[in-house]
């Protein structure tokens, strides 16, 4: 599953989603990482300036090999990234999935369209039986996202992640299986793995 996961490169009408690379270390995936309402919701402090902090956490970020950037085609911007980890704490090996949009691209439809995207390759490509996602309970539009695509709402697990500002905090777990995915992704086509 994490071999599958390292090739996957999409593309859907509007994005193309690939793996960070060290070239995005720009403005555009700066805004990302210092958005204040986007870290508050993912559990860590905005970063401040683009130093070394932010190059460490870009280092960090592309060494992922499951961590993706979501890639406005018409304009090339970065907008967005999203992951997955896989999991073992179930009866089946599932993918944790996590995903950020850039305040200027909210609201929009890219959200959906990238998680679609992915959801759709992890169940028909890669052949992940079960997708994951731990929202905190304040981030409304995640929940409604989540909801949207059709996942299960499992409940609230308390104290489940260590947040930079709140210390620890509960997250709303969903959960989606394979067979419960309509498939009704925007994939267009699949692109060549990366090679760099």
């Amino acid at each position: 599953m994490e071999n599958a996961l390292r090739e996957l490169t999409l593309e859907t009408p509007r994005l193309l989603i690939r793996h960070v690379r060290r070239s995005d270390a720009n403005a555009d995936y700066f805004a990302l990482l210092s958005d204040e309402h986007g870290c508050l919701m993912d559990g860590y402090e905005p970063l401040k300036a683009m130093d070394e902090t932010f190059a460490e956490r870009m280092g960090f970020i592309c060494q992922d090999a499951a961590r993706y950037a979501i890639v406005h085609r018409e304009s090339g911007r970065v907008i967005g990234e999203t992951g997955l980890r896989v999991m073992d704490d179930r009866a089946v090996p599932y993918c944790m999935i996590d995903y950020k949009i850039h305040p200027d691209f909210r609201r929009q439809g890219y959200g959906r369209e990238a998680v679609s995207a992915l959801l759709d390759a992890c169940f028909r490509r890669v052949g992940v039986p079960l997708v994951v996602a731990a929202v905190l309970p304040q981030n409304v539009a995640s929940l409604r996202l989540v909801e949207a695509l059709g996942f299960t709402r499992e409940g609230l697990r308390r104290m489940s992640c260590a947040h930079d500002r709140f210390g620890p905090s509960d997250e709303v777990y969903f959960s989606l299986k394979a067979d419960e995915w309509p498939g009704e992704a925007p994939l267009r086509r699949d692109v060549q793995p990366r090679r760099d």
